[in-house]
């Protein structure tokens, strides 16, 4: 710890003070006694002195703590709270001095002194920690039976979490574009079945002989049945799948999105 000269030649004459009113007569360390006891705790406190004029707070601190417990005096612990002051443990020099305060001594220097260090380590202090947020006031609203909140008994709604919802357009475009596509199969298959049925009335009568002389008409007419046959399969395969997405996209369509524009207020009047 970095030493203040000024502070120490006045701790050092204060000390001498306190030094002096203890060795001129017993009622400095002890009430109106004398004997072996009364002249230790004069050594004592002359040792700590000493230890005061080395520097050595520490030593002298743990000698006016020992005197307090066996000769308590308001000098004693006026000492105790400038070691303590000295040595940077200023929250216990803080308690030191107020103690010391609270002891009546008659010196009015001392008082003082004490007084002037106890604002100086109080406001060395950190800051005390704010106060905790009051708790959020109490919700005094009610609940209703049909999930509805209210007070004095009106009811409000209660508000549902927004979802975004597809527009009715889509799913009414892609079941217009799936019909369509049911009627082509339906077109086109029946389409198939009659070509292949009119071959067959057509060449039924046929032996191997005659395809052999004449194959054209008959892998004519059956090439066209089988096109319209692969189309058909095409187009059952889309009207599956168009099923599925218009089922898919019906899960997420705001069927009400008409009713909810035509009910919402006018934003002008």
């Amino acid at each position: 710890m970095s030493f203040n000269p000024h502070r120490a030649l006045h701790v050092a004459a204060t000390l001498a003070l306190a030094a002096a009113a203890a060795l001129a007569g017993p009622a400095a360390l002890a009430q109106e006694a004398a004997g072996p006891e009364v002249d230790a705790a004069r050594a004592r406190f002359a040792e700590a002195v000493a230890l005061l004029d080395q520097e050595n707070f520490q030593g002298a601190l743990d000698i006016f703590v020992e005197l307090r417990q066996t000769n308590p005096h308001p000098v004693v612990t006026y000492n105790i709270g400038w070691c303590l002051s000295h040595l940077t443990r200023h929250a216990e020099a803080i308690e030191a001095f107020e103690q010391y305060l609270t002891e009546n001594d008659e010196s009015q220097d001392r008082l003082t002194q004490a007084r002037a260090e106890l604002e100086r380590l109080r406001a060395m202090q950190p800051p005390p920690p704010p106060p905790p947020p009051p708790p959020p006031p109490p919700d005094d609203r009610g609940t209703a039976g049909d999930g509805q909140t209210g007070t004095g008994g009106t009811t409000e709604p209660t508000p549902r979490p927004s979802r975004r919802r597809l527009h009715p357009g889509i799913f009414y475009a892609l079941l217009g574009v799936t019909g369509a596509t049911g009627i082509a199969l339906i077109g086109t298959g029946a389409a198939a079945v009659g070509q292949r049925n009119d071959a067959r009335d057509e060449y039924a009568d046929w032996t191997g002989a005659q395809y052999l002389a004449n194959p054209e008409p008959f892998d004519s007419d059956r090439e066209d049945w089988n096109t319209m046959a692969w189309v058909s399969n095409g187009l059952l395969i889309a009207v599956v799948l168009e099923a599925i997405a218009t089922t898919v996209v019906g899960v997420f369509t705001d069927f009400h999105h008409g009713r909810r524009a035509a009910e919402a207020p006018a934003s002008e009047p």
